[in-house]
């Protein structure tokens, strides 16, 4: 991708792509990651951040690792399908922004009616 690149093309490229691929080694939660799971794209890499808590892709610890990885993704539309779809399904699970915000209220309604907060005033 090219840093600037209007939305429209960005989102484009996704939806064209048949892998997403990222050799970042160190991260903390990437929306491209994500990006590729609201896609439907089978993703492979580094186990940086919590991808590896992502479904969607395959994840790898080298770059002969990576080969192997994208070799059987690329010869294997079954399994490209399958985890596009898992991906696709956890991202507008929780990542939507009306999940989130479902989320954000249950954790707000669970920490008003915990135990801690009986009896004290209300703020």
């Amino acid at each position: 991708m090219v840093d600037g690149a209007p939305r429209g093309h960005v989102v484009a490229a996704y939806l064209e792509a048949t892998l997403f691929l990222s050799g970042s080694m160190i991260e903390a939660f990437p929306l491209v990651i994500l990006e590729a799971m609201g896609s439907g794209v089978p993703f492979v890499a580094y186990p940086a951040g919590n991808i590896a808590d992502l479904p969607g892709g395959l994840i790898v610890r080298s770059g002969p690792e990576m080969v192997e990885a994208v070799s059987y993704l690329l010869n294997s539309k079954a399994a490209r399908d399958e985890l596009g779809l898992a991906g696709r399904k956890e991202q507008r699970r929780r990542y939507e922004w009306d999940s989130i915000v479902d989320q954000y209220e249950s954790l707000y309604q669970e920490l008003l009616n915990s135990p801690s907060r009986r009896g004290k005033a209300n703020l």
